[in-house]
């Protein structure tokens, strides 16, 4: 069977296919959408640039990074990173504990 156009004729099984074509584009174009959201979503959870830096200048270091390595030196460094995580758990608790009260006042 044919379907006839003014120019050309196209068989069922050539529409099927080409129907069936537009749909696989549009699951993987959608795909590649929600998947490059996600991507530059993970990046940015990490503080992560979702975009390529131009790397002509400063030896081949992006200037934000270096910019950020600056930020942790004056912050006291790998040390005061360490102390920071050290420092996470007596947080946490006197989170918990704080929270437990506001529980109990409600």
């Amino acid at each position: 069977m044919y379907v006839a156009s003014s120019k050309n004729f196209l068989s069922v099984e050539s529409l099927s296919q080409l129907l069936f074509l537009f749909r696989q584009f549009y699951v993987c174009h959608h795909n590649f959408i929600y998947y490059a959201a996600a991507v530059c979503s993970a990046l940015a959870s990490l503080n992560l640039p979702a975009a390529i830096e131009d790397l002509s200048g400063a030896g081949g270091v992006p200037q934000s990074l270096l910019e950020k390595a600056a930020t942790v030196r004056q912050s006291g460094g790998a040390a005061g990173l360490t102390q920071l995580i050290n420092d996470l758990p007596a947080l946490l608790q006197r989170n918990k504990e704080i929270l437990d009260e506001a529980w109990l006042l409600f």
